[in-house]
């Protein structure tokens, strides 16, 4: 988990930003809550990843090595600072994010988006986590350098959801969305 704490530095590195000095791990007996108050196998608070013991030993040639990765995503973002809001820090993209470092980027081989292509009619693109994530994998590859720029607007509570594609990408997200859904209806190569 160190290389990717470091590799994560490098990924999600903002002007002004210090990554946290000391992340913990703790494994937990006790049933945990998700933000929404679902129940959940992991979760964050300040620098602290909480994991539940027996679904992480029980996941262990699994999902479990990816889910502490999507959470250590969510303490390395730093988006809680003061002045958060749903207007400048959409949970889909806080959501989506970490699930796009996960898919793509920490085990791409899982094919963990794949159900996304293969529905793609019924999905947009922000219905959070890997149908977002797709999203974000399709935005990258076509302007390479976006997911960059859009870590440093959610963490310094600039993101305004229109302004910010228009600007980064020369499009509205509407016309991204639809972009990516042709993309996924003709098969194209890098839609997993």
């Amino acid at each position: 988990m160190g290389k990717w704490v470091v590799k994560l530095n490098d990924l999600m590195a903002s002007d002004g930003w210090q990554p946290p000095k000391n992340i913990e791990f703790r494994f937990v007996t006790e049933p945990l809550k998700s933000s929404s108050g679902a129940p959940a196998w992991a979760c964050t608070w300040e620098s602290k990843v909480c994991l539940r013991a027996d679904w992480f030993k029980e996941n262990l040639d699994g999902e479990a090595l990816g889910a502490a990765v999507h959470e250590l995503v969510h303490i390395m973002q730093s988006y809680d600072g003061k002045g958060r809001t749903k207007k400048n820090c959409p949970g889909w993209l806080v959501e989506g994010y970490a699930d796009y470092i996960r898919w793509f980027l920490f085990e791409p081989e899982a094919n963990g988006c794949g159900y996304v292509k293969e529905n793609h009619k019924k999905h947009r693109y922000n219905d959070s986590y890997r149908v977002s994530a797709h999203f974000l994998d399709f935005v990258e590859r076509h302007f390479p350098g976006t997911m960059k720029k859009l870590n440093a607007a959610l963490r310094d509570h600039t993101f305004e959801n229109d302004k910010f594609w228009k600007d980064k990408t020369g499009k509205m997200v509407e016309e991204l969305e639809s972009e990516w859904k042709n993309e996924m209806e003709k098969g194209s190569v890098g839609s997993k």
